[in-house]
């Protein structure tokens, strides 16, 4: 009777076992899915940080162009207002040629001063675009910390990244 008794409870005991068995590795499948969900959302979301770099590097090269297109035609738009302001002077008999060939320099000399200073501008733009980038990148290496130990705040820390950048 004692040994029927100990072999229903040994019995109930491994029934209990297993059961609990079945609800870790049912839990574990649940985990591993939802660690493989945000995954693949992190690789998503990486692809379009790099689309969205693309875009934007086709887009600077684009304004690059257009403001290197724009410099030239300020510059000659200079010089033939220069050269209608010589004539002017030239034919009102005013100044000599010395002063004329001075006023000439110092506007060329000032042009290319405004152009040094845009593209100081445009270099400031460039680097602070950059480091954003890096920070983008350093963000999304500090959320994946958050994807190996919690996922329930995994889930909701990539997103707002997107949705500021």
């Amino acid at each position: 009777m004692l040994g029927q008794r100990g072999s229903r409870l040994s019995q109930s005991r491994a029934t209990e076992i297993e059961e609990e068995l079945r609800a870790e590795r049912a839990a574990r499948q649940e985990l591993d899915g939802q660690v493989s969900h945000e995954r693949s959302r992190k690789e998503a979301a990486q692809q379009q940080v790099l689309c969205l770099e693309y875009e934007l590097d086709g887009k600077e090269a684009a304004l690059q162009v257009a403001e290197r297109a724009l410099d030239r035609r300020d510059a000659e738009l200079q010089q033939v207002q220069l050269q209608v302001r010589l004539r002017q002077e030239g034919a009102a008999g005013t100044t000599n040629s010395d002063e004329i060939r001075v006023k000439a320099l110092r506007q060329q000399l000032a042009e290319r001063e405004r152009q040094l200073d845009l593209k100081d501008q445009h270099i400031s733009r460039l680097l602070s675009v950059l480091r954003q980038h890096r920070s983008i990148f350093v963000d999304e290496d500090s959320s994946t910390a958050c994807y190996s130990t919690d996922l329930s705040l995994g889930s909701h820390t990539l997103a707002p990244q997107l949705m500021t950048r």
